[in-house]
C-alpha cells in the first residue's frame, strides 16, 4: 500500500537528544543516515473522501501528534536564525504548534516556536533547551550513569530519583533556571523538568498571532563568565514592533547547528469529534529562512511520523521555486500533491 523509500538527506539530522515532540522523534544518528519516508498512496485522493467521517487511528487518548517537517541544512553553523513567515490561515479551535527550528546550539539541544493553547484561549512563545545527563549527574551527586540509559529508562530513572530525594529537585530547578532570562514585564515564566529528560525554557504566553507578517528570530547575545546567552525576539512586520520572549545560556561562544528542521503538530488533548472533518485549517507560507543572513543548501520534506505513515493524508508541504519560499498546509480540504522528498 505505501511504498516506503530511503532519502539520503543530512536534513533532519544533528536534532537534540532529547527529542519531546513528536515530529522531534527522528533520533540523532550519523550526517549519512537514511530517513524513511512515504511516497504519496496510489489511491490517496479516493482515500481522503473515504477517510473524511473515520476517527484518526492513533490511541484515542492523544491527538495525532506530529503532521509535517523541513529538515534544513545550512553550509556552515550560525550565530542568528531568521525565519520570515506569512501567516494565511491559523485556525484557533485546535491545540497545535509550530516550531521554527530544532537543533543544537553548541553541544545542547533546544527548540523555539509558538503553541495554540485553547483552554487559555492565546498563543504562547516558548524557547527551551536540555543539559546533559551527566553535568546533572554531578551536580546532583548521582552515581549511576544516566547517559548511558535508554530515553525511557532515564525518564523513569529521574521521576523515582527526585521522589525519593526530593530535596534535590529545588537543586535541580536552580541550576538549570540560572539558565534563563525572563521576560516578566510580560508575564513570562520559566519552565524546568526532567519528563523529557532535563530541560529549562522560557515562556511568553498571551501573545496574538494573526494573518499577516511575522520574522522570528534567534539571536546570539552578550557572553557572561558562564557561557553566551541566546534571545528569543519576535518582528511583526506590519508595525515593526519586537518582543523579546526571553533568554537562554549556553556554552560559550556556541553556535547553532547547521543542520535543524521546522515542524508543525497537534498536542495535548484530543478534540471532542476527532476525526478527519475536524481537522483544524492552517495554512502559512515560510518565505525565507536564513543563518547568519545565508539561506539554506537544501531543504527537504516530511509527512507526519513514519511509524504511522499517512495517516493525515490531507496536509502539504510545497516549494515555489519562483518566489522561494515553501507552504505548510492542513485542513479537511486540502489534498497532498508534493511527495515528501527534496524541495531544493
Amino acid at each position: 500500500m505505501k511504498k516506503i523509500r530511503t532519502l539520503i538527506s543530512a536534513g533532519l539530522m544533528a536534532l537534540a537528544g532529547y527529542l519531546p515532540m513528536s515530529c522531534a522523534s527522528f533520533k540523532p544518528q550519523p550526517e549519512k543516515a537514511p530517513i524513511q519516508e512515504y511516497e504519496l498512496s496510489e489511491n490517496l485522493e479516493s482515500k481522503i473522501a473515504e477517510s473524511l467521517d473515520n476517527e484518526i487511528p492513533v490511541d484515542p487518548g492523544f491527538p495525532p501528534g506530529c503532521v509535517s517537517s523541513i529538515g534544513w541544512k545550512f553550509k556552515n553553523n550560525f550565530e542568528r536564525f531568521d525565519i520570515d513567515i506569512d501567516v494565511k490561515k491559523f485556525d484557533t479551535s485546535k491545540n497545535m504548534y509550530l516550531q521554527f527550528y530544532q537543533s543544537r546550539i553548541g553541544d545542547d539541544g533546544f527548540y523555539f516556536g509558538i503553541q495554540n493553547r485553547t483552554v487559555e484561549n492565546d498563543q504562547m512563545l516558548i524557547f527551551s533547551r536540555w543539559f546533559n545527563d551527566t553535568e546533572i549527574a554531578k551536580k546532583l551527586g548521582i552515581k549511576k550513569n544516566v547517559a548511558s540509559m535508554s530515553y525511557d529508562d532515564k525518564v523513569k530513572f529521574y521521576r523515582n530519583y527526585f521522589r525519593e530525594n526530593p530535596s534535590t529537585l529545588r537543586d535541580y530547578k536552580e541550576y538549570v533556571e540560572e539558565h534563563v532570562r525572563i521576560n516578566f514585564k510580560d508575564q513570562g515564566f520559566s519552565q524546568s523538568a526532567t519528563y523529557e529528560g532535563p530541560f529549562v525554557g522560557v515562556r511568553l504566553p498571551g501573545f496574538e498571532l494573526k494573518e499577516g507578517g511575522y520574522i522570528f528570530s534567534l539571536i546570539k547575545g552578550d557572553d557572561d563568565s558562564k557561557g553566551t546567552w541566546y534571545d528569543y525576539v519576535v518582528t511583526e512586520k506590519s508595525t515593526n514592533t519586537e518582543t523579546w520572549v526571553g533568554s537562554i545560556r549556553f556554552d560559550k561562544e556556541a553556535k547553532i547547528n547547521k543542520s535543524g528542521s521546522t515542524w508543525t503538530e497537534l498536542w495535548g488533548r484530543p478534540w471532542p469529534v476527532q476525526t478527519y472533518r475536524h481537522l483544524p485549517n492552517w495554512d502559512v507560507e515560510i518565505k525565507s529562512v536564513e543563518g547568519d543572513d545565508k539561506t539554506p543548501l537544501h531543504a527537504t520534506s516530511s509527512y507526519s511520523d513514519w511509524k504511522w505513515g499517512d495517516h493525515i493524508p490531507m496536509e502539504d508541504v510545497s516549494y515555489d521555486s519562483s518566489e522561494n519560499s515553501i507552504r505548510m498546509k492542513l485542513g479537511p480540504d486540502v489534498v497532498r500533491k508534493n511527495k515528501a522528498g527534496k524541495l531544493y
